[in-house]
């Protein structure tokens, strides 16, 4: 599960990028984050593994905020759902 971040601001920022995966019945049955920062203007491609154990269902939500202590979010949340059989 990937997604691309851009720094379209005039300083160094960090990010953390979280994905949470949400089954049918709303039990999360993976979280998982990484890190980094990017200089002004820089872009690059980020991305989590995950591996479904069972059929079905799952919600995947994305989040990209500034660290897991302030949690401000440095963009809006992405969510999709995908159906595995």
């Amino acid at each position: 599960i990937q997604t691309s971040l851009t720094n379209v601001s005039n300083k160094e920022i960090g990010w953390v990028y979280i994905v949470q995966i949400v089954d049918s019945k709303g039990a999360i049955v993976d979280l998982n984050f990484s890190t980094g920062s990017l200089v002004k203007n820089q872009t690059l491609t980020t991305a989590l593994f995950w591996t479904p154990h069972n059929y079905g269902t799952y919600k995947i939500e994305t989040f990209v905020w500034d660290n897991l202590l302030d949690i401000n979010a440095l963009s809006p949340k992405s969510t999709f759902t995908i159906t595995v059989t």
